[in-house]
Order: structure tokens, then C-alpha cells, then sequence
């Protein structure tokens, strides 16, 4: 009885958040903010490459 009525709840919740709206809601914060995060490591990989690639080309001069 008691798992019959969690499924009635479960499907009811469906019904009212559709799982897109509910996955969007439940991931998009952490999602973004890893995204945010990998963008600023890139850049400073970027960054760190040419600093060191100049310090090699100021090195082999």
C-alpha cells in the first residue's frame, strides 16, 4: 500500500515537472559554474603557454 502510494505521488509530481524543467532546475547551477571554471583554467593555460613559450624563445636568443 504504502509503495503504491509513493508511485501515485511520484507520478503525480510527473504530471505538474516535466523531468526537462526539473533536470534543468536540479543541474543547471553546478553545471555552469564548471563551465565557468574549465573557460577560466583554459584561459590561464593559454596564458601560461605563452609566457613560457616566450621565455624559451627569449632563452634560445
Amino acid at each position: 500500500m504504502h509503495l503504491a502510494k509513493q508511485a501515485n505521488i511520484k507520478k503525480k509530481l510527473g504530471r505538474k515537472f516535466p523531468a526537462s524543467k526539473y533536470k534543468v532546475y536540479s543541474y543547471n547551477k553546478p553545471t555552469t559554474q564548471l563551465l565557468i571554471a574549465q573557460s577560466i583554467a583554459l584561459r590561464w593555460r593559454i596564458e601560461l603557454v605563452k609566457q613560457i613559450s616566450k621565455l624559451f624563445v627569449f632563452q634560445a636568443w
